[in-house]
């Protein structure tokens, strides 16, 4: 996968991703780009944090400073 940075959402536009979503996780940008080129570690989006925690996107049971957008959630039909 190509690395596109208008999909990277931090902890400043956290809320403009929807829960849900299909991303990929890290906690800096370096490891963001190995996983984004490989295409691996896609989780979905459980919450968002509030705005005074630095790890604001929540997968499973861990927590990560950035997150970058592979797909939307679905809509139900």
């Amino acid at each position: 996968m190509e690395f596109d940075k208008s999909r990277v959402y931090t902890a400043l536009n956290a809320e403009e991703l929807k829960v849900g979503s299909k991303v990929i996780v890290a906690d800096n940008l370096e490891e963001l780009k190995l996983h984004v080129s490989r295409g691996d570690r896609v989780r979905t989006l459980r919450r968002i944090e509030p705005e005074h925690l630095p790890y604001r996107f929540v997968v499973t049971d861990c927590e990560y400073v950035l997150a970058y957008l592979v797909s939307e959630p679905e809509e139900d039909k």
